[in-house]
């Protein structure tokens, strides 16, 4: 179709080219505002969420270490006790301490359990961020090399 086709639109003779440049112009200013939005949208992703799983991560690690230490000192407590006099006048072996310890010790090992996922899960989140941040690079240059495309074909065709 040449451009100078003229075609009929609402009693108005309007030549085929010039509601394809309206068109173009209408479609890379979305373009351009799509960009935009991606961009305040790695902006928030690469600055605020990422510092946040970093924070999380520390914090998660750090609890970690003072959970550690604090079940070190429990047991140093514990080892301090059974050597002491006094140690000797309770009775830590009754069936009811037992069992107290050994739910204690469950519910222990099951809260290390969860922040052990959790810490492992933002762990992940942060590296499925960073990649998505690499594919989004990509996208910016395979969209370049596509307008590229189309300028380039819409001057050989004209």
């Amino acid at each position: 179709m040449s451009k100078f086709k003229m075609k009929k639109n609402k009693d108005k003779y309007v030549s085929a080219y010039c509601n394809c440049s309206k068109i173009l112009k209408k479609f890379h200013s979305l373009i351009y505002e799509a960009e935009e939005l991606y961009k305040k949208s790695d902006a928030i992703i690469d600055t605020k969420v990422v510092e946040a799983i970093y924070i999380a991560t520390e914090s998660l690690e750090r609890a970690f270490e003072l959970g550690g230490q604090g079940e070190e000192t429990e047991n140093n407590a514990y080892k301090m006790l059974d050597k002491s006099e006094c140690g000797n006048t309770c009775d830590k072996n009754s069936t009811e301490c037992k069992e107290l310890d050994t739910k204690a010790q469950e519910m222990f090992s099951l809260e290390s359990d969860y922040l052990t996922h959790a810490l492992n899960s933002l762990k992940d989140a942060q590296k499925d961020i960073q990649i998505s941040m690499v594919e989004r690079k990509i996208g910016y240059k395979l969209r370049d090399q596509y307008k590229k495309c189309i300028h380039s074909k819409k001057s050989t065709s004209d």
